[in-house]
């Protein structure tokens, strides 16, 4: 039997879960907050439907693993070959997709977002807004807010390079040759240049799920967007 047992992965689901909720009541306040606008053509409130998606599929994915890729009478049911001494490194491998995938996305999730809202304050603005995702994400906060949600950029950038480092195989290559190091929520994070990096964990990348949608709710309702009186498009 495999050494990672469905209690995990049902625990990962669980969080997922409580923070899928999270998001979807976000995302009815918005609706409301913008109630004069189409919520699929609205950035600021599609956002959140993009992130409730990215959420809802790791849940899945999760519940998958948890109930049935872990059960030796699933694989004799649905496969030639049965439960055999690979099988375990199948579904390893199968979870460390999903959470790969889930960091990807998630990542994308706020770019595109930093992208829609950059161009509504100022088209003219890193390349209308098709520059850096840092120079996009940085001008946004920095430059464009009433209020400017703290600790936004550094969590960002620790996102960043947490995807970029998964990217490279889980190792982090940076292509300056540094060291890294980044806190947020009082944890130093280091990602030191040619080492693998042990901190991307599922439970890691969840956490970073809720803190992306607080910092998208706060950027939501931040009274420069609020004073955009037609649709953001998403991008």
């Amino acid at each position: 039997m495999p050494r990672v047992g469905a209690p995990y992965f049902n625990g990962l689901c669980d969080k997922a879960c409580v923070i899928g909720k999270k998001a979807r009541a976000d995302w009815k306040e918005l609706c409301a907050t913008y109630s004069a606008f189409d919520p699929q053509r609205d950035m600021r409130i599609y956002a959140f439907s993009a992130l409730i998606r990215i959420l809802d599929s790791f849940q899945f994915a999760m519940v998958f693993v948890g109930h049935h890729l872990l059960d030796p009478s699933w694989w004799k049911q649905h496969t030639k070959e049965g439960w055999g001494p690979s099988t375990e490194q199948t579904v390893v491998a199968f979870a460390d997709m999903n959470k790969i995938g889930f960091c990807f996305l998630l990542f994308a999730c706020f770019e595109s977002a930093a992208r829609a809202y950059l161009r509504a304050l100022d088209p003219n603005a890193c390349k209308q807004g098709t520059g850096p995702a840092k120079s996009v994400y940085d001008c946004l906060i920095k430059c464009k807010l009433a209020a400017p949600p703290k600790g936004a950029i550094e969590f960002l950038d620790l996102l960043r390079c947490t995807r970029n480092t998964l990217h490279n195989g889980g190792r982090c290559c940076d292509p300056h040759g540094r060291d890294r190091a980044f806190t947020w929520r009082d944890v130093t994070y280091e990602l030191r240049h040619g080492q693998s990096v042990s901190f991307a964990t599922p439970e890691f990348l969840l956490d970073a799920a809720d803190e992306v949608g607080t910092i998208l709710r706060s950027i939501a309702e931040d009274s420069n967007l609020k004073a955009v009186r037609h649709e953001i498009p998403p991008a």
